[in-house]
């Protein structure tokens, strides 16, 4: 990220004509809210078209009621994120006429002048192609999550631009960065026709991979802390099959834009081992079923939406849990702060009858606390992470041992599920019940072997290369 001298000066007639492209898939109530945004806030010279990926829950009969002045197109097939804005930026391509093409998610809320803001930055900037929005946190406390993002290929990884930081600190600053999120970005049209439009990821990163293509082609990306817009932040969305596309998309980006030699490929061979050990340890072998997919259809150049991937088998949470704390005699620790709040004052009170301890593990300085009732007795770790595993495989070897132990499915427990009976995962209202114990430790070490068993030909991809990088992924061309 660097930042570059900007002066704003404001637009001036006649107003630049921008087409505005809004993928949605099953949300009615927040493109709803969206598209009020945008009314309140109209532009003048513009025309909003809102893509269905096959919604089920009445989102197009809705936007066609209560906004006539939108146009909708509708998908037959949901085709993820970058499907539903290659069905849109194809619509623009063959209208013409357009100066700017604006991407959007469905789940934004649009301050007055972000579009402008945006316009007015690559009207002033003209060797850039790209500028995106400075993206506060809908959710939690309202924080700046990002303004744009730099990506570390080396590492796997992106880095997010002033993340944590306070937004009313923000003023006018731009920023030249290595890619802007597709939740908020504007696009210059005639570029966009020469570069093309966005490649088959289905969804996650494909937004990376088109500014890394515009900057590619001698463009550079920019970011605006002025353009505001309110997007839901990361951790109000529960990972779960999303994985496979983070690990294959990444690993995509990696070879095409990346060195994906020998020494990155060990690396990134041993970290996925190491990752998949660890959720082992913690029950969660279901991540580790879609790191190895991504991985397999990676090296077969397969892209674009994988329609069977693996689900979770997930019971009703409040049920199981309501069971285990009838049980009699036993120890449950869980995890704060869990997703929900399942466990209530009746349900401690039927625990008690029963002579069931609940123990939580919480972080020393509080936080997260007190979601669970009063009555759950709590023990404090140290925040430093080897502080707090070396005291975690302290009590795992001196107890109390628990009976079962409740973590959040995107939770880590450490050594604790090898030394308890069973382990409830909680995913949003439901939970996976998975055996605990030295089945653990055993699922564990299979792991790596698993994958000792693809090195061959995973070096010989590495060494004589699957494809040409300008060919392997398909392109669908304006």
């Amino acid at each position: 990220m660097k930042e570059i001298f900007h002066k704003p000066g404001g637009l001036h007639q006649p107003f630049p004509k921008v087409g505005v492209v809004i993928v949605t898939w099953n949300r009615k109530d927040y493109v709803l809210r969206l598209l009020d945004s945008l009314k309140v806030n109209a532009y003048p010279n513009w025309r909003v078209l809102v893509v269905d990926n096959a919604s089920t829950d009445g989102s197009e009969e809705a936007i066609r009621r209560n906004h006539e002045w939108v146009h909708c197109l509708k998908n037959p097939i949901n085709v993820g994120g970058s499907g539903g804005f290659n069905t849109g930026l194809t619509f623009f391509l063959n209208e013409g006429g357009y100066d700017y093409i604006w991407l959007l998610d469905n789940d934004v809320e649009v301050d007055p002048g972000a579009l402008e803001v945006l316009v007015e930055s690559l009207e002033t900037h003209h060797d850039a192609a790209v500028a995106g929005s400075h993206m506060i946190q809908l959710d939690g406390k309202h924080l700046t999550n990002e303004i744009g993002a730099d990506c570390n290929l080396a590492g796997g990884r992106l880095e997010l631009c002033l993340h944590g930081s306070l937004p009313w600190i923000h003023g006018n600053e731009v920023y030249d960065v290595d890619y802007v999120a597709a939740c908020s970005m504007l696009v210059r049209f005639d570029v966009m026709k020469k570069v093309g439009i966005m490649d088959d990821f289905f969804i996650h990163f494909d937004d990376v991979d088109w500014c890394l293509r515009f900057r590619e082609a001698g463009y550079r990306t920019i970011a605006c802390s002025a353009s505001r817009i309110r997007h839901l932040s990361g951790r109000s969305k529960r990972v779960t099959w999303v994985l496979y596309y983070d690990v294959r998309n990444m690993l995509y980006l990696q070879y095409r834009h990346g060195e994906f030699g020998l020494g990155h490929f060990i690396k990134a061979f041993m970290l996925v081992i190491g990752r998949g050990f660890r959720d082992e340890l913690s029950g969660k072998d279901y991540y580790g079923k879609l790191a190895e997919l991504a991985w397999k259809d990676f090296l077969c150049g397969k892209m674009g939406k994988r329609s069977d991937l693996p689900s979770l088998q997930v019971k009703p949470g409040r049920k199981v849990l309501d069971r285990i704390l009838s049980e009699k005699g036993k120890k449950v620790f869980t995890m704060e702060p869990l997703c929900r709040t399942f466990i209530t004052e009746e349900s401690m009170a039927i625990a008690d009858g029963n002579g069931t301890t609940l123990t939580a593990i919480c972080h020393e300085a509080g936080i997260g606390t007190g979601q669970l009732p009063e009555k759950a007795d709590r023990l404090f770790f140290p925040a430093n992470r080897i502080k707090r595993g070396l005291a975690m495989i302290k009590m795992a070897f001196t107890g109390p041992r628990p009976d079962y132990l409740i973590l959040d499915i995107d939770k880590l427990c450490g050594f604790l599920g090898l030394f308890s009976s069973r382990i409830i995962l909680l995913v949003d209202d439901g939970c996976i019940e998975v055996r605990g114990g030295w089945i653990r430790l055993v699922n564990a070490l299979w792991w790596p072997v698993r994958w000792i068993v693809m090195l061959p030909k995973l070096l010989l991809f590495v060494v004589m290369g699957r494809w040409n990088k300008e060919t392997m992924i398909y392109r669908y061309g304006p």
